[in-house]
């Protein structure tokens, strides 16, 4: 499974270097001109959307373009578009670049909070009361306890995400 990223035109990488100025430490970006009444020379730049993401958008040949913050960071500190980024500590309006790190989709994926409704990662609860662990494809076995499923795919994590896995316990379930 891949994700594909748009890939920036020349037109669209001239205006974001000519638009935006980018605080690493703050993990902000800034207007660095007057384009309208609502953009303005040193007003924070973008808006944060349903999603979490601080998002920009801009016209180009009478087609919208779309442009994610995190992205726009990299790029104007590293000088390049990554394929992937991550979040380290998962706030998704946190673009400081020491929570922003290169990756691939799968590792990306190693560092999400549980999405079901028990709130433990990679465990489910089955019809006859027991639970069932497992780390994407890799069935690790049914439980009597939900703890002991937790910790059991925190191990199988640890082993497939390193240092991209965000465990249960780190999320409090243990």
């Amino acid at each position: 499974m891949t994700m594909r990223h748009r890939v920036w035109s020349e037109e669209e990488i001239i205006w974001l270097r000519e638009s935006l100025t980018y605080c690493p430490e703050t993990g902000k970006l800034w207007w660095k001109e007057r384009f309208s009444n609502r953009i303005r020379k040193d007003l924070e730049a973008g808006s944060k959307v349903a999603s979490g993401y601080i998002i920009l958008t801009k016209s180009f040949k009478g087609s919208t373009k779309t442009f994610r913050s995190h992205r726009i960071a990299w790029f104007l500190h590293y000088g390049y578009q990554p394929k992937m980024l991550d979040h380290i500590n998962q706030d998704r309006a946190d673009n400081r670049i020491i929570n922003l790190r290169e990756c691939e989709m799968t590792k990306n994926l190693g560092n999400q909070k549980p999405k079901n409704t028990l709130g433990i990662k990679g465990v489910n609860k089955l019809p006859n009361g027991k639970y069932q662990a497992r780390c994407f494809q890799v069935y690790l076995g049914v439980f009597d306890d939900p703890i002991d499923a937790a910790r059991r795919y925190d191990v199988e994590a640890i082993k497939m995400f390193g240092e991209f896995a965000y465990t249960n316990k780190e999320h409090g379930v243990y």
